[in-house]
């Protein structure tokens, strides 16, 4: 019997939580009547005209807000001035303080966001200050490494060169035959570093320039993104809080993609300034399995960092492109093409071989190879 009182106080709670109170008030102060079947095609502070007592008079709809709805709006209009101040902070960093801007995955990925430029040895006409100063120290460390690394390389030649004058045995001297070869190599390699890094990101650069052709409605993600704001005020209750749910995804994938392009930068910047060290062990790591794996695994970082870029930018243009309008009518399929389009840094590093690596800390984290 205990349990059974336990399970209809609880039935009689939740539908209090849930269920509003519904009924009609005559706008000239008159007695409440309750509400008929046709609410249903109304909403909250609709009319219809009655007759009482030979007068005409019309009656308002009145649905009370029920204490769960009533929470559920509360604690959204919280949470939302949370993320609302997030999504300002983002947009406040990368943009100038005078402009009305709201930060978008769309600038992220399209190189609209001067600051997150790393086209660092390539010529262009961004005058963003942090984008120059880190391009000015990236030159000035890459010179001043590669100095360092072809003296590096001259010492492991020395070392070789006594190493096969001394040795008497000839599988020492063939080992060292292999270990000069591959030092030839390393050793072109470092004059020859900076223009892979320039090819590949020349190569990125056109391959995004070309997917810019593309009709994509660029102010598509601002309006979904203002649409659902004012959409949650406009509302109230449980509506507001659904609202608010998708508007909250909608924040947390433009910090997520604000993260990951911060760290793309950094990341290189950092790889292009130790680039020439990688060639200083070039002969050492082809002396043992005949592969270069400092240099591979540079190599293929460094190429995920670089086209990571215009992937995301051709999967977000090929959405946009096709399903803008039917996305700002229903937001949350942003919000699930936004979570598709995270994962976009797998489909590079499975081109690459690369799916260990984690430099930039992908959106979903790749498997380490056994």
């Amino acid at each position: 019997m205990k349990k059974v009182i336990v399970s209809v106080l609880l039935i009689i709670t939740v539908f209090n939580l849930i269920s509003p109170i519904i009924s009609y008030a005559t706008t000239d102060g008159g007695d409440t009547t309750s509400a008929s079947e046709e609410y249903n095609s109304l909403i909250n502070g609709d009319t219809r005209p009655i007759t009482s007592n030979g007068q005409k008079r019309e009656e308002k709809l009145v649905i009370a807000p029920t204490l769960g709805g009533t929470t559920a709006n509360v604690l959204s209009n919280i949470i939302t001035g949370i993320f609302f101040t997030i999504s300002s902070a983002l947009s406040a960093l990368v943009s100038e303080p005078t402009e009305s801007y709201v930060f978008t995955v769309y600038d992220a990925v399209f190189n609209e966001v001067p600051v997150f430029d790393a086209n660092y040895l390539t010529s262009s006409d961004n005058t963003n200050n942090i984008h120059l100063k880190i391009k000015e120290q990236v030159e000035i460390w890459y010179g001043a490494i590669r100095r360092i690394a072809i003296a590096l390389s001259l010492c492991v030649l020395i070392y070789v060169g006594i190493r096969m004058a001394i040795s008497t045995v000839s599988e020492d001297k063939a080992r060292y035959k292999k270990m000069l070869i591959g030092w030839i190599q390393g050793f072109i390699l470092i004059f020859f570093m900076h223009y892979i890094i320039l090819f590949s990101t020349m190569v990125a650069k056109t391959i995004l320039d070309l997917i810019k052709l593309m009709p994509v409605n660029e102010s598509a993600e601002t309006k979904i993104f203002w649409v659902t704001f004012y959409k949650m005020f406009a509302s109230g209750g449980w509506d507001a809080l659904s609202t608010s749910i998708v508007y909250w995804v909608l924040v947390f994938y433009q910090v997520k993609f604000f993260m990951l392009y911060a760290k793309r930068m950094l990341a290189v910047a950092f790889l292009i300034i130790i680039s020439p060290l990688i060639t200083v062990t070039y002969p050492i790591d082809k002396l043992g399995d005949g592969k270069a794996q400092a240099f591979g695994n540079w190599f293929q970082e460094f190429e995920v960092n670089i086209f990571i870029q215009p992937l995301h930018a051709l999967l977000y243009g090929m959405f946009f492109m096709s399903a803008s309008e039917v996305i700002t009518r229903a937001p949350i399929l942003a919000a699930i093409f936004f979570m598709g389009l995270s994962r976009g840094e797998k489909v590079v590093k499975g081109i690459f071989s690369a799916r260990g690596m984690k430099s930039i800390h992908s959106m979903g984290k790749g498997k380490k190879k056994k």
